[in-house]
């Protein structure tokens, strides 16, 4: 969500984000004052987790949990309080801002506003005195473009103990989604990472996929055991699930054309790397055209020492506002059995443009390919 303000630096002015559009999270401002440009970026997401809440004049602390798309609870001395978080900018005569976070209950009324602290770890309550609230660190910020990808949704029907596809369900990086059912009939919404605060304060982290008018679709939890599952449960009770059928990197690349920014290029990969959390895994990017910046060979050993030799191609996708996105993608070259071969998309690493290249990374992962100068 975007605002041009014009405003004059005599004066202070609010943003102030609407509550009732909550599940289009602040995104950014961009001001004019003066003549000078400044962009202020800010979420509720920012501020997602569970967080512990103390009121002043040592009243009974509470547990606040803050969902990415905006939604909160407060559970204090067996009362709850529900509402939404909203991204206000304070911008001050002296041409400082302030970023505020205002937490509206159900009747929209201002509850509670803070000013977050650098280090992302507490709210500072400054106009309720003294409270403040501090994340809890025990529990992670979630998004849910960490299920990203194309599912399957699949139901047990008739009481069967097999499981029948109903439609495709594609979750972006973006907090959207678009499902197509059979029939080929589609629909889009909202995809958010939500908190469900239990009795004993614990809380359990929900991928949560909203229709287009706001309302809950499907639900699932998320898998503590495994960071990239293949299968999400749908639901508290068994019947639904999704399965995993693509990789959320394996589609959407278009070839470079024009050249990309100075750097970026397939053959700054060249040289030996290796796995951080496997060393013995090594990938050796090698190219034999000196002049050629989109393309390079390479070759990848895994533990074992078995082989899988392929392509690098420099790529690009289109990000939410069209602006261009470089990525190093990997294909492995697979025969087909009839003498020819075929392209299997196998890893794909943002490329960043910078020197010299170290790293390499996978959104929302956290093993690297290092560079190793052996």
């Amino acid at each position: 969500m975007k605002k041009i303000i014009t405003c004059l630096a005599m004066f202070s002015m609010v943003l102030t984000s609407v509550p009732a559009a909550a599940l289009e999270a602040a995104a950014a401002v961009t001001v004019d004052s003066v003549g000078d440009q400044i962009e202020l970026s800010a979420s509720p997401a920012d501020i997602a987790g569970k967080w512990f809440y103390q009121p002043k004049d040592g009243k009974t602390a509470g547990v606040v949990t803050v969902d990415e798309n905006g939604g909160f609870r407060c559970v204090q001395d067996q009362e709850t309080v529900d509402g939404t978080v909203t991204v206000h900018f304070e911008l001050h005569p002296d041409g400082t801002e302030t970023v505020l976070y205002k937490f509206f209950t159900e009747s929209e009324t201002n509850w509670v506003t803070g000013m977050l602290s650098k280090d992302g770890k507490s709210l500072d309550l400054a106009q309720d005195g003294t409270a403040k609230m501090t994340r809890d660190e025990t529990v992670r910020k979630a998004s849910a473009a960490e299920i990203a990808g194309t599912w399957l949704l699949k139901e047990q029907k008739n009481n069967e103990t097999r499981y029948s596809t109903s439609g495709t369900v594609t979750v972006n990086t973006n907090n959207t989604y678009t499902y197509v059912d059979l029939a080929g009939n589609q629909s889009t919404g909202s995809a958010y990472a939500l908190y469900e605060l239990h009795p004993d304060n614990t809380v359990t982290i929900w991928y949560s996929l909203l229709d287009s008018n706001g309302k809950q679709w499907i639900g699932c939890q998320e898998d503590k055991n495994d960071k990239t599952p293949k299968t999400l449960s749908v639901g508290h009770a068994a019947g639904q699930i999704l399965e995993r059928v693509s990789d959320p990197f394996a589609s959407g690349f278009r070839d470079v054309v024009n050249p990309p920014a100075a750097s970026v290029s397939a053959a700054s990969l060249s040289g030996l790397w290796k796995n951080t959390a496997k060393p013995a895994e090594v990938l050796n990017v090698y190219t034999t055209n000196e002049k050629e910046l989109y393309n390079a060979d390479f070759t990848f050993y895994d533990s074992k020492g078995i082989a899988s030799a392929g392509v690098v191609k420099l790529q690009y996708t289109l990000n939410q506002d069209g602006k261009e996105e470089y990525w190093y993608v990997f294909y492995t070259q697979e025969d087909q059995g009839n003498g020819g071969t075929e392209l299997k998309f196998w890893n794909g690493f943002a490329a960043s443009g910078e020197i010299p290249l170290e790293d390499l990374q996978r959104p929302q992962e956290v093993v690297q390919l290092r560079l190793s100068f052996l």
